[in-house]
């Protein structure tokens, strides 16, 4: 990421996570789970890296294991900021940045350990600095 290698990125993810993988976000305040696959978080990706200019910090830290003969529970916080482009909505460059803590469940596939879902626990986003309006 902080090359904003976005196809080396996509090709990572298509190596290690499972074809049906499945991404789940944190319930909205009427309940509502938001859930991505694969394909989905392509695509999102795709759109926010034409407005990327840089991307200064990428972190994630494995914060406990769980793990079983052939599935492992992974808690993980990540954090990150973004720097974009002079947007043509205002003409200034922002910057996103955020922190979020997750579950993530691995499955032994043959004899290869690969990504079958995430679940958001909690998610913090900034633009600017300052909470994102809604979040």
């Amino acid at each position: 990421m902080l090359k904003m290698d976005f196809a080396g990125w996509q090709k990572q993810k298509r190596e290690v996570f499972t074809s049906d993988y499945v991404s789940y976000g944190k319930p909205d305040k009427s309940g509502k789970v938001s859930k991505k696959t694969l394909a989905d978080e392509f695509k999102s990706m795709g759109q926010v890296a034409q407005m990327i200019e840089s991307v200064p910090k990428s972190i994630t830290h494995v914060d406990h294991l769980t793990i079983g003969p052939t599935t492992i529970l992974a808690t993980v916080t990540s954090s990150g900021e973004m720097k974009t482009k002079k947007l043509p909505q205002d003409g200034k460059s922002h910057t996103f940045g955020g922190t979020t803590k997750s579950v993530d469940t691995w499955v032994k596939i043959g004899g290869s350990w690969k990504m079958k879902s995430t679940k958001t626990l909690s998610e913090t986003l900034l633009l600017d600095g300052k909470p994102m309006p809604g979040m």
